[in-house]
């Protein structure tokens, strides 16, 4: 992504004078909020990477492909610097994977190194400004309780941090620069569930009972300002005696307390399987599985008032199962 220089709208070659008195001035351009989403199916996995700017509505653009083509359901971290996506389904084998990109130069993904375990549907992502995290998912095969670190900075493998207190897949999540929070998803004999977990992101260890979601349900996502997270759609399956349906709910917590969440507004429309990406301000949900259909709708709230989402764009085809975030995600604040 280039800048104009001082030569006029149309030039973005900068002479050192120009740098010098933009530096010297403090007027460097900075880049804005960019989300971006990667992966998914559009029935089929998909490797593109789509960006977006945050703070005004538009309709997604493309900035690349991934290493690989895959679901990465909730599994994207992000510093001001880079985004990385973490595992996911490559069908028909389970990924290991993680790549990244450097935000401020649309391109394809590089490879940054390996999970310590492969894991796919719906892992539960977070980061502060250094370490993105990924906790649980599923192997193919059963829930896995694996929360695994990386040092974002850097390439290289990931390490283990410790365990969820319950395996979970099909997770929902969101984080700020403290805090990881785990939402829902399905357990061993629990089709979903309503439980609310979180980590403290800087040190390492077992995730801990924070409250409970306003419903049960699985396949969501979230999003965070500094104060408030916030869990977005899902579903169930009606097992266990939950009620069953796809929802449209947005309910939010208070991070730094531990509670039960409390109703915030509504989707426009109920979905699973979406993507959710912030910056200071703004909340968006992206993509998912509507009933009977895929969407390509983005879509926000205002995260420090409660109300119902609003149209903020499309992405550039109906996907579900992707994974997205944010150079100004809540994390990197």
């Amino acid at each position: 992504m280039a800048f104009p220089s001082p030569s006029g709208p149309n030039s973005y070659i900068w002479n050192l004078k120009q740098v010098y008195n933009a530096r010297l001035g403090n007027n460097w351009p900075s880049l804005p909020a960019i989300g971006f989403f990667g992966g998914g199916y559009t029935p089929t996995v998909t490797n593109v990477i789509q960006y977006i700017n945050i703070t005004s509505s538009g309709n997604a653009i493309d900035f690349g492909d991934l290493t690989q083509a895959r679901s990465t359901q909730n599994s994207a971290v992000a510093s001001t610097t880079r985004g990385i996506w973490q595992g996911g389904n490559a069908s028909p084998v389970t990924s290991n994977v993680i790549d990244f990109i450097t935000i401020a130069s649309t391109g394809n993904a590089t490879d940054f190194g390996d999970l310590t375990v492969a894991r796919r549907s719906g892992t539960a992502a977070g980061n502060n400004s250094t370490r993105g995290i990924l906790a649980g998912g599923s192997a193919g095969a059963g829930a896995l309780n694996t929360i695994d670190f990386i040092t974002m900075a850097t390439v290289g493998d990931s390490t283990d941090f410790g365990d969820l207190a319950t395996p979970r897949y099909r997770l929902g999540a969101t984080s700020n620069s403290t805090r990881a929070l785990q939402f829902g998803g399905s357990a061993p004999g629990d089709a979903q569930n309503d439980n609310i977990d979180f980590i403290t992101i800087a040190t390492t260890g077992n995730s801990a009972n924070f409250g409970n979601l306003t419903n049960a349900a699985r396949a969501m996502s979230g999003f965070a300002s500094t104060t408030r997270g916030c869990r977005i759609g899902g579903f169930s399956d009606g097992g266990g005696g939950d009620p069953a349906g796809t929802f449209n709910i947005i309910d939010f917590v208070t991070i730094a307390t531990t509670g039960n969440a409390t109703d915030f507004g509504d989707l426009t429309e109920g979905k699973s399987y979406l993507a959710g990406i912030n910056n200071s301000v703004k909340g968006l949900a992206a993509g998912g599985k509507v009933p009977g259909a895929e969407s390509n709708i983005i879509e926000f709230v205002t995260i420090a008032s409660a109300g119902n989402a609003t149209d903020f764009g499309d992405l550039i085809a109906t996907v579900y199962g992707l994974a997205g975030s944010s150079n100004a995600n809540a994390g990197t604040q």
